[in-house]
């Protein structure tokens, strides 16, 4: 390709187009070809009639006959210019957009301007501004439609087109408001509910002194919603860095027409970057409905604003404008903003002018534009990946997709995302008669604009505000139109209605009272009917406001989402939920007593299908899976998870196996109720605790040494003072707390450069970027609330040791109170508290994930399959091989729920915790270009069982399915694997890619079994530690909680750091409480993972190739289990990394997963 071609092509390229210089071009017509001159004609002679054949001069002329596009009919005459948006404070906690996250930046393109003005307009017009950004990030472009005003002059859509008439040209005079104000204050007059923005208009606000001199307001409530579904209301604010000034009506006179645009262009121009902070308040739906109830504020009204006092502002982030546009009509008259422009994580909510201008907007720029305006270079995404749809030709189009087929193609598919929102929970939810709406002036409306004239406005302002008042209304030729906007105005305030009446000459009415107004129902002939010819209900008392009970599923309405009939309308059976956490707390605790999942094995209680073998008898089948839907029902999602059991048949299970928990139970609480006492009385006997040791030899005393018979695990008790101990028991314990940093992580506080050399002899960027750096924030816990005891909320780095390889701790933050980071190079109490301080957070972590990652899952998993599969099953079949509160935690019942809420969208999510890929994901197995962990005890066991368990699961399926065909035919398993998908919206559930159900094969299956195995018979193990009166559940080093607020200084002792830890009544019934969940009253029965399926009767249900296949599992079982039973000391001291002994002298392979339980829940 020659030179001149490559140059050419450059034309197509926008971003380089712009900068070209002139001396680099060639002067061309439209079509490409050179012209030596571009005054040049052709004519016949010198002196004779043009050619029609000078298409260079047709050429010139038709372009120019149609150089202006429409102005907008609104926001006519404005500036613009470009610039960068960073986040500096992260929403995740509300929004799951990723530019929300810290430290994310993308490009904007802001454009201000007045309203009423047209293209040609003075700049210095009393007049709102708009204050338009489209944000262009990475999944889309998020377009903020605003103005400089947080209200507006109406509420109801319809009204707007009117409005805007009244602030144009008089279709009589011809003449602006300036010189006719008749027709702008007849609105305003007919229209109370503009009196908020009258006040600010009139006011100094009403002239900007330009537009880096003003806030921007979106005035619109929308919805931000996060990972976890959970939505709250927002009100967006640009809050100017330089300040905000105003200009009075005497000196707007002086300035250039074009002055706004002239100071915005000329300060970027000179490096004097204007700057804005983006800052929201938020409120739940709970609160917007109590705020209309209490206080009478309408979050859907446009013309209320909300409370800062109440909703304080919270800032995010900030754009800087630092590049102005080179080509003016292609930067910023062809720019075009739409509020429907959200990105995932931002909705609208049911504001009536937000969901009319997502529609009018887009149509505006349609016909002004084009169609296809969004492929111009100023309005075309920027993101990361080839965008596609089937949006193709009309006018202009420029990228047209392609030979790529125009409709969805089995030839030649198409590549679909899943949503980042569930929008059955996000969208609200609206059950009710169509209604025609108009609002009603209330009190509440002149509540705003009173407090600005008699809180905000000082002497000197009322004086302006009435001078622009009258002022403008000496052009209003109709005194009726003034006596009525006066007496709008006396509702405000006596004194601003008698100073306007002096102002103007002009008696006003004496208040609204009596008064008809053409802009509501009370000016208008009739009562309101409802559009069926119905009659009125009320339907707009409450003026559209959201009152009680209107936000379904999230105010605690019927079903869920407010789906009274079950899951999106459709008759599966939800039922309605309940508002009480503690109720919902207990209810989850029979929950967890009722586990109904693969590993939860109670041999004596099996459920005895009719036939030995698969049943054909297809109507028969068909008959008992009616039955079945029919009695397990969807209830609520206890702590904010998945749905719960419920119906006839599932609460009489979960009834049923209650009772079958209740004698462990007893003699759970029996034993706690005899030994509390007894060793309490011991302890108080010797003075309490005045040591460490102390709490070691606890575990001695009386009936607790029956914990561990053979004696603690070697080290674990005595040497808590190891760092290496305290390290490893992230890899061995609990890793789904723990990720490997990223290299373009920001990374959350530093420590100094001399103190991480001295640990790890690098840097802490040093070990970032060698990829030797991990992380484990549990500051995510501050937000959640507590009981009256304490936790440090941290933040902890550990480090692969550059020399040893070891997996060591690196430093320690506290994120409350003083925010202490403390090191190992710490004085050794300061250093051992950090660590405990740590332990706490983490066995909180442990114990409630535990809940969201394997019992909630394996629950939702198996109640999809109750409703699909029938007893005869043999799926079904191995399915249903089938507490004690904890008082201890500092976060209290509703934290818990909290928890649940942040984490099941990720915990409970399928296919991304397979083993490999959930560790993966958080860099715990890593590529080989990273370095490996030395040891990974965790990973080491889980992976040698699950071959075990998934060698049993793959003869399994052999068994009955010969290849994917015969899966595909079972009709009752793709059932299960649709239910799954659908209506029990199981998280990330296989078979269902891009939201579009395909028929799973065989390996689906084997994966689907084998990792609900894997997750109720050995992940539950290891998070909740059936053994943990010998790992994480020791004291000193595991406290549930501290019992005093947090040091703001280092520089503990002994003494000081016994304060923190628990008293005898609290220790004691912490390893009272885990010691009896692990003593030896499960030895030698079948009720272990060993024996998962070891059961003649559980065992006949199945064909010969079964039975085969569950003597191979328990001999690779009680293999392991020898071989842990073997393990020792190394010469290095060390059993798999570790400074102790990961076993259980008690046969730990599956421990009682039901009996042996501690939920970490509070009920008080």
């Amino acid at each position: 390709m020659s030179s001149q071609h490559a140059s050419g092509d450059h034309y197509r390229n926008y971003q380089d187009d712009r900068s070209a210089k002139s001396q680099d071009t060639v002067y061309t017509t439209s079509n490409g070809v050179p012209m030596p001159h571009p005054y040049e004609t052709q004519r016949a002679g010198d002196n004779g009639p043009l050619l029609l054949q000078d298409f260079h001069l047709i050429d010139l002329l038709s372009h120019f006959d149609r150089e202006r596009i429409p102005e907008r009919v609104v926001h006519a005459k404005g500036s613009g210019a470009h610039g960068t948006y960073k986040t500096t404070n992260t929403l995740e906690d509300l929004c799951l957009a990723d530019m929300f996250k810290e430290g994310k930046e993308c490009p904007v393109t802001v454009r201000f301007s007045t309203v009423g003005g047209e293209s040609g307009s003075h700049d210095c017009a009393r007049d709102p501004r708009g204050f338009s950004v489209k944000f262009k990030t990475e999944e889309g472009n998020w377009d903020v439609v605003a103005n400089n005003t947080p209200s507006f002059f109406l509420r109801d859509p319809a009204k707007f087109p009117h409005f805007i008439h009244t602030q144009k040209r008089n279709p009589s005079t011809h003449l602006t408001h300036a010189d006719d104000s008749t027709v702008f204050w007849d609105y305003l007059s007919q229209n109370p509910e503009s009196i908020h923005q009258v006040m600010i208009l009139m006011g100094d606000r009403g002239i900007p002194d330009g537009y880096r001199f003003m806030h921007g307001y979106y005035g619109h409530t929308i919805k931000l919603v996060n990972k976890a579904g959970e939505w709250v209301y927002c009100q967006l604010h640009m809050i100017s860095q330089q300040g905000t000034k105003f200009i009075t009506q005497e000196d707007s006179a002086t300035k250039s027409p074009d002055y706004s645009q002239k100071d915005l262009y000329n300060a970027i121009e000179s490096g004097d970057y204007p700057k804005w902070s983006v800052e929201v308040q938020t409120m739940t739906a709970k609160e917007a409905e109590e705020l209309w109830e209490k206080q009478k504020i309408n979050v859907f009204d446009l013309t209320h604003v909300w409370p800062h006092k109440q909703f304080p502002l919270r800032k995010v982030g900030e754009f800087t404008l630092h590049e102005n546009a080179q080509n003016y009509f292609a930067e910023i008259e062809q720019v075009a903003f739409n509020p429907s422009h959200m990105v995932p994580g931002i909705e609208p909510s049911a504001d009536p002018v937000l969901q009319s201008r997502l529609f009018s907007y887009p149509d505006a720029h349609r016909h002004r534009v084009g169609v296809n305006y969004q492929q111009l270079p100023v309005n075309a995404p920027r993101v990361n990946y080839r965008m596609a749809n089937f949006q193709r030709d009309g006018s202009m189009a420029f990228l047209n997709q392609g030979a790529r087929p125009n409709y969805i193609s089995s030839i030649e598919p198409i590549r679909f995302r899943e949503r980042s929102v569930n929008l059955d929970k996000t969208h609200g939810h609206f059950i009710g008669n169509a209604v025609t709406f108009l609002s009603e002036i209330r009190e509440e409306d002149f509540t705003a604009p009173r407090a600005l004239w008699e809180k905000i406005f000082d002497a000197k302002a009322k004086e302006r505000f009435v001078g622009n008042v009258s002022g403008h209304m000496e052009n209003c030729k109709d005194k009726e139109i003034i006596k009525r906007q006066i007496a709008i105005f006396r509702e405000v305030s006596e004194d601003l209605a008698s100073r306007l009446e002096k102002a103007t000459g002009v008696k006003g009415y004496d208040g609204i009272t009596g008064m008809t107004f053409n802009g509501t129902h009370n000016g208008m002939g009739g009562a309101r009917k409802q559009a069926n010819g119905m009659k009125s209900t009320g339907g707009n008392e409450q003026n559209g406001a959201p009152v009680k009970g209107s936000h379904a599923g999230a105010a605690g309405a019927k079903g869920i989402n407010g789906h009274a009939n079950g899951v999106n309308g459709h008759s599966n059976g939800v039922e309605a939920p309940l508002k009480d956490p503690i109720t919902l707390c207990k209810m989850f605790l029979r929950l967890v007593i009722a586990v109904l999942a693969i590993g939860n094995v109670l041999a004596q209680t099996s459920n005895q299908t009719s036939l030995p073998q698969y049943s054909t008898n297809a109507t028969a089948r068909a008959q008992a899976i009616a039955v079945k839907r029919a009695g397990w029902l969807y209830g609520p999602g206890l702590l904010n998870g998945p749905f719960y059991p419920a119906g006839p048949l599932g609460a009489a299970r979960t009834e049923r196996d209650l009772g079958l928990f209740a004698i462990d139970e007893a003699w759970i609480n029996g034993s706690i109720n005899a030994d509390l006492p007894a060793i309490e009385a011991a302890v108080i006997g010797n003075g309490g605790f005045h040591n460490l040791a102390d709490y070691v030899n606890l575990l001695y005393v009386n009936k607790l040494g029956d914990a561990v018979p053979g004696g603690e695990d070697l080290g674990i008790l005595t040497n808590y003072t190891e760092d290496l101990l305290f390290s490893m028991e992230r890899l061995s314990e609990n890793p789904y707390s723990i990720r490997r940093v990223k290299l373009t992580d920001t990374l959350p506080f530093t420590i100094p450069d001399s103190t991480s050399i001295s640990l790890s002899s690098l840097t802490l960027r040093g070990l970032q970027l060698s990829s030797r750096l991990f992380i484990v924030d549990h500051s995510y816990q501050a937000k959640y609330p507590t009981n009256a005891r304490f936790g440090g909320y941290c933040t902890a780095y550990f480090f692969i040791d550059p020399k040893s390889g070891n997996f060591l701790p690196l430093a320690i933050k506290t994120n409350i109170g003083a925010d202490l980071v403390y090191t190992p190079l710490d004085g050794a109490i300061d250093w051992l508290f950090a660590k405990i301080l740590f332990n706490v957070n983490d066995f909180f972590h442990a114990e409630m994930y535990h809940l969201a990652a394997t019992h909630m899952v394996g629950e939702i998993v198996h109640e999809a399959a109750m409703r699909t599969l029938s007893d005869d099953h043999p799926v079904m079949a191995l399915l249903e091989r089938s507490g004690l509160e904890d008082q201890g935690f500092f976060i209290n019942s509703t934290g818990c729920m909290d928890f649940i809420t942040d984490f099941y969208p990720t915990a409970g999510a399928f296919q991304s915790n397979y083993l490999e890929v959930g560790l993966q994901a958080s860099g715990l197995l890593g590529p080989a270009t990273q370095p490996a962990l030395k040891s990974f005890p965790f990973y080491e066991d889980a992976s040698t069982i699950r071959n075990v368990i998934l060698q049993f699961m793959t003869s399994f399926v052999n068994a009955y399915y010969a290849n994917d065909v015969v899966v595909a035919s079972d009709s009752e398993l793709q059932a299960w694997f649709v239910e799954a998908n659908g209506p029990a919206k199981v998280i990330d559930f296989p078979c269902s890619p891009s939201g579009a159900f395909h028929a799973c094969g065989k390996a689906d299956l084997i994966a689907i079994l084998t990792h609900t195995a894997l997750l109720t018979g050995v992940i539950h193990h290891a998070l909740n530690t059936g053994d943990m009166i010998t790992t994480s559940g020791t004291l000193p080093f595991h406290p549930f909680a501290l019992h005093a607020p947090l040091p703001t200084t280092k520089g503990l002792n002994i003494t000081q750091l016994l304060t923190y830890l628990p008293g005898p009544a609290d220790a004691i019934f912490q390893l009272d409480l885990l010691s009896v969940f692990n003593r030896p009253q499960y030895a030698a029965q079948n009720r272990t993972l060993v024996h998962a399926y070891n059961d003649a009767s559980f065992l006949s249900q199945f064909n010969e190739q079964v039975t085969v296949a569950e003597a191979g599992y328990r001999q690779g079982m009680e293999t392991i289990g020898a071989e842990i039973r073997g393990r020792g000391f190394d010469a290095e001291g060390l059993s798999q990394g570790m400074p102790f002994v990961w076993k259980n002298r008690l046969d730990i392979i599956g421990v009682g997963v039901l009996a042996c339980e501690m939920i970490g829940l509070l009920l008080k």
